[in-house]
């Protein structure tokens, strides 16, 4: 994830016409903002920006680098400890994919100590080995290329490891930080990364050289997203379900990301001493896309094979589907329902719920002496509960819950948290994220960062209704929200109007009609059209999304989560359609 990629070029201008500084802060608060993180850009860090990325500006400012080359800055690795590389450069070395990290730091003096290193008058600074710039650029390498496929084999990516001290003279680099550095990696057997190029006062002419005999020639932000997309977890389909579900093989090409595995390990520690420990719920929060279904399918194969009775429950239907077509036998996978219909459900060491915001409260017609609520009814039918949660997907709010209600009144030494952050839906685009979020806003103080034409993701507003028939002949799925009353779904002004049947309930999803968002809640397609209704429109003088209180049968928070689901099943492209003009404009101006 970067919070500014461009060209080299561009970023000259960006930084000479004063508008990096302002970008980087309105990104990483809006980023946090997304994740619910408590991220501040303070002071000392925009000084940094402006200085460091000044000398930067000095070094790639002449002819001799190319004007292609890719620049990164603040490169999130982890957004748990909110690691991040300050600046990053990419481009081809005689065909080779290669990426200079670099690690700025503004240092004028650094003091040997007996433990370590001290920088003075530098607060955060005081610790041996966390805080040596070598240490730091170096463990980011070897993080990205253990969690990042695209890095490995004959056509993968060099990444090559490089700090920048700016104000420090060559000397009291070498004799602090590059011989406690040296002590690091013996210390801690280090094979790789193990020679961290560094760069001092005055040396912008030498740092100047090595990036143009490093970076030969541009690449035009190819290697930056193939390394943004190379920890893709492997998409759900036939092949996996039936690994996991049927023979219970945690294939080893299947590959978990990094914050997966960690998860995955946490929670197999409990399986594994399931009779001894006191937890009672895992609750494991995830976006869109974040591999939710995925670990929860890894934790049923783990458990089933650890002779542990262990069943994957299914709230929504379009997963319901999937899974009844790729799978010969449904015993480990059900349908929640049963749980809150019967008087004694299946009992099973663990049931993990996929999806589990959704339909929890649901009360259909029940035998005799069965629970209140589908909630009660799982909890009372297992020793552990794994719920794969995402508040912001809650659509209905008679049937749906969130995470506070899931834990009840379980005491809080028996539930675990959990949360995947990463996204890999939407072509991984967290700008994707950042753009919808601002889209479907209510709050004016929210900014676009990025225009839809600038983002990873394929973002295309039809504004005609010739071109959305055009699409609509290509076959992708159709995906809007039922209105109140709305038996078709009828597009135009009235002269030239187009009308579209909704998918029937036991319906296969395809081009020509319309899916409800009951359907797709769950599942995922290549490309996508959204067909936003009149329910929301733009308020010109407002400067905000309005929500129709005529045609809404919800709160607006929860049509607001319809339509971001909606806006989030396309892997690779989603074309939108909104019937107000005015917002249709809207979106295509930024």
């Amino acid at each position: 994830m970067f919070s500014y990629m461009r060209s080299k070029k561009q970023f000259l201008k960006d930084f000479e016409n004063g508008d990096l500084v302002e970008w980087l802060e309105r990104f990483i608060n809006s980023y946090a903002s997304l994740l619910d993180k408590k991220w501040e850009v303070s002071a000392g860090e925009k000084a940094s920006w402006v200085n460091s990325l000044a000398y930067m500006y000095i070094v790639l400012n002449h002819n001799s680098i190319p004007d292609d080359l890719t620049v990164g800055l603040e490169m999130i690795l982890n957004t748990d400890n909110y690691r991040r590389v300050d600046f990053v450069l990419s481009g081809l070395h005689d065909k080779k994919k290669t990426v200079m990290l670099f690690e700025l730091k503004q240092w004028s003096s650094v003091n040997n100590t007996k433990d370590g290193f001290k920088v003075p008058f530098v607060k955060e600074a005081k610790k041996y080995p966390k805080d040596n710039p070598l240490v730091q650029v170096s463990d980011y390498c070897r993080d990205i290329e253990k969690n990042n496929n695209n890095v490995h084999g004959k056509n993968g990516i060099e990444l090559i490891p490089c700090a920048y001290l700016h104000n420090l003279n060559r000397d009291n680099m070498e004799s602090t930080l590059q011989e406690k550095y040296q002590e690091y990696v013996k210390k801690n057997n280090i094979q790789k990364y193990t020679k961290v190029k560094t760069y001092c006062c005055g040396e912008i002419n030498r740092l100047r050289k090595d990036i143009s005999r490093t970076l030969t020639k541009g690449d035009k932000g190819q290697v930056l997203r193939l390394l943004k997309q190379g920890n893709v977890t492997s998409k759900m389909d036939e092949n996996m379900a039936r690994d996991l579900v049927l023979n219970h093989n945690r294939n080893e090409l299947i590959k978990l990301r990094h914050e997966q595995k960690e998860v995955f390990k946490s929670i197999t520690g409990i399986i594994d001493a399931l009779d001894e420990s006191q937890i009672e719920k895992v609750i494991i929060e995830g976006g869109p896309g974040s591999g939710k279904t995925v670990l929860g399918l890894f934790l049923l194969a783990y458990a089933r094979e650890h002779n542990k009775t262990a069943r994957f429950l299914l709230t929504n239907k379009g997963p319901k589907k999937q899974f009844e077509k790729w799978l010969d036998s449904l015993d480990a996978i059900e349908w929640v329902f049963d749980y809150g219909k019967k008087a004694e459900p299946v009992k099973s060491d663990i049931l993990i719920i996929d999806e589990s915001h959704r339909n929890l409260l649901k009360k259909d017609k029940k035998e005799e002496g069965a629970p209140d609520t589908i909630l009660q009814g799982v909890q009372n039918s297992c020793k552990l509960a794994i719920f794969l949660v995402d508040n912001r997907q809650m659509i209905q709010e008679s049937l749906d819950v969130d995470k506070k209600y899931i834990v009840g009144d379980t005491p809080t030494d028996k539930v675990m948290f959990e949360s995947l952050v990463s996204q890999f839906r939407c072509n991984q685009d967290d700008g994707y994220l950042s753009w919808l979020d601002c889209m479907l806003s209510e709050d004016i103080s929210k900014k676009f960062i990025l225009r839809h034409t600038e983002l990873d993701f394929g973002v295309e507003v039809i504004s005609s209704i010739e071109a959305l028939k055009k699409c609509i002949s290509k076959g992708y799925p159709i995906l809007s929200y039922k209105e109140k009353n709305q038996d078709k779904v009828v597009v135009g002004n009235g002269q030239n109007n187009l009308e579209l049947d909704w998918t029937a309930r036991d319906e296969d999803i395809s081009g020509g009609k319309v899916t409800n968002i009951y359907d797709v809640q769950g599942i995922e397609f290549e490309q996508t059209i959204v067909i936003v209704g009149n329910i929301l429109s733009f308020d010109k003088s407002a400067n905000r999304v309005v929500i129709n209180s005529e045609l809404k049968a919800k709160k607006d928070d929860l049509i607001l989560n319809i339509y971001r689901v909606l806006l989030t099943r396309a892997t690779e492209k989603c074309y939108i359609y909104c019937e107000d003009e005015e917002l249709s404009k809207h979106l295509k101006n930024n």
